[in-house]
């Protein structure tokens, strides 16, 4: 299956890196950071919440999303702290970033993650780094 970039999906079972599992009904809001084509075993994702009044206090760990017409339909943070590797499997797609925000994001993402790398973006660096050159 193919992408755009920043596809926003619900995916249900995530199990944070910086808590428990994911219990909602509908799943949770994530973005897939770039198109992986159908030829990749795993998608990388980075999750979103709509708690933006932490924001203030973690702006660089954070990306603010402006709400879509076709995606987040409230303002949202992008959390550009943790990557995460899942196999593929059919999730619901609810919309896409648009470019600038997702260009936006990227850039900031590869700012913080190049101060304080997770483990998987090494694996994601390459393709991520050739949407900002």
């Amino acid at each position: 299956m193919e992408y755009c970039f920043g596809t926003i999906f619900m995916r249900k079972g995530i199990k944070f890196k910086d808590g428990g599992p994911d219990l909602r009904r509908f799943g949770h809001p994530t973005i897939t950071t770039f198109d992986l084509g159908y030829t990749d075993s795993h998608v990388y994702f980075l999750t979103a919440t709509s708690e933006v009044d932490i924001y203030p206090s973690k702006e660089n760990e954070y990306y603010l999303a402006a709400s879509t017409r076709e995606g987040l339909k409230k303002p949202s943070l992008i959390n550009l702290k943790f990557i995460y590797k899942v196999p593929h499997t059919f999730q619901r797609e609810i919309g896409c970033l648009p470019e600038s925000q997702f260009y936006e994001m990227v850039n900031k993402f590869v700012d913080y993650q190049s101060k304080f790398p997770d483990e998987y973006y090494s694996e994601v660096y390459d393709k991520i780094f050739s949407l900002i050159n």
